[in-house]
């Protein structure tokens, strides 16, 4: 499926003035992640990379943004990627969610609802000049997409610990970090005062 704004799109899915882009070739999103028929698991804490199922061609005269549909954020995934996109793009967009929650998301891949971007297009006064390198080569499979972005598939992120820290622990740790601290100057205060 290719989206081209100049011309007809009538198998697209559309929400207002968006297109709905889905799911389409993934990096697995780890050891606890799967994906059975049309859907896929996103475990608690893990990152999931991913390519839109449709192709994007933009001319050189219209730029576009990339949103997270707020279905599917509210289910407790976090959109990880810029959401520019230059005009004369060529190929797959690459996006990456992160599961925020305490629990695996299972995500319907051919749900419009679930559809997880909106790609939203606006026309420039003046067309760009072709990328040399860009342009030439269209973005159209994952090894490609690996090769154009730099991505870590073990980030060092506070969601990727398989506890979550509570707001009651969070609390507490800064009440123990409050107390040390005015120990602290408190002392420093007493041992400046007795000189």
């Amino acid at each position: 499926m290719v989206y081209d704004p100049h011309r007809d799109s009538g198998s697209l899915q559309f929400s207002g003035n968006a297109v709905i882009l889905h799911i389409g070739e993934t990096l697995a999103p780890g050891k606890d992640g799967e994906r059975t028929g049309s859907a896929i698991t996103i475990p608690p804490g893990k990152f999931l990379f991913f390519l839109t199922k449709e192709v994007i061609h933009l001319p050189l005269d219209v730029d576009a943004s990339l949103f997270m549909n707020p279905k599917v954020s509210n289910l407790g995934l976090l959109f990880f990627t810029l959401g520019h996109i230059a005009p004369g793009f060529h190929g797959n967009l690459t996006a990456t969610l992160l599961n925020v929650t305490d629990r695996p998301i299972i995500l319907d891949l051919e749900s419009a609802a679930q559809g997880p971007l909106y790609l939203v297009c606006s026309r420039l006064e003046k067309a760009m000049p072709p990328h040399p390198k860009y342009h030439r080569d269209p973005q159209l499979d994952l090894d490609i997409a690996q090769k154009n972005l730099a991505f870590n598939l073990s980030p060092a992120f506070a969601f990727t610990k398989s506890t979550f820290v509570t707001r009651t622990e969070l609390f507490f740790w800064v009440g123990v970090l409050l107390v040390f601290v005015t120990t602290a100057i408190t002392i420093v205060a007493s041992l400046l005062a007795g000189r």
